[in-house]
């Protein structure tokens, strides 16, 4: 298996509630992937969340995240969809970790807390 062959990621349904620093350096090789998707993975932490500078399209639907998303702004610069629906994020002030993300066009976020605010 070459890592750099790969540009679509999908890890669906493998449970890692915490990606691990050995984690992050194993998915950092896959350095021309452009989907990268992690939905159903029981994912709570986002701390050692890999560095991917090619992916435009990040879904982690039906994880147990509620913070952590400026890992993602910080490690996803190119990120132009994001699918976080039915996570734990409950504020305003947690989806804003994400407005460094200038070609962000596609935040779903249904399912979520956040969607019940009465601003929303």
């Amino acid at each position: 298996m070459d890592p750099e062959e790969y540009e679509h990621l999908l890890l669906d349904g493998v449970a890692c509630p915490f990606i691990f620093e050995s984690d992050k350096i194993f998915l950092e090789q896959f350095i021309n992937v452009i989907t990268f998707s992690l939905n159903s993975c029981a994912l709570k932490n986002l701390e050692n969340f890999p560095c991917m500078d090619k992916v435009t399209k990040l879904e982690m639907n039906d994880n147990k995240i509620s913070t952590g998303l400026e890992y993602i702004a910080r490690s996803l610069p190119n990120l132009e969809a994001l699918k976080l629906g039915n996570n734990n994020i409950s504020t305003i002030k947690e989806l804003q970790k994400l407005e460094s993300l200038s070609s962000l066009k596609n935040l779903e976020v249904v399912g979520n807390p956040v969607c019940e605010l009465c601003n929303y």
